[in-house]
């Protein structure tokens, strides 16, 4: 049981991580993402809404 608490804890931490890193990258780097969602045909204005909901969890 508790190799399996340890695997839960780590890869919980790797997913928070990653996803605290991609949140910055949104407010951080707003120039290289707002090229990707054109690139993708996404409207720009939903980066900053989209990185807030990212960033709770929905």
């Amino acid at each position: 049981m508790k190799t399996n608490k340890i695997i839960y804890y780590i890869a919980t931490a790797i997913l928070t991580a990653v996803m605290l890193f991609s949140v910055s990258m949104y407010f951080l780097k707003h120039d290289m993402i707002k090229g990707a969602f054109e690139s993708f045909g996404y409207p720009t204005y939903i980066i900053y809404p989209y990185a807030v909901v990212k960033l709770l969890g929905w």
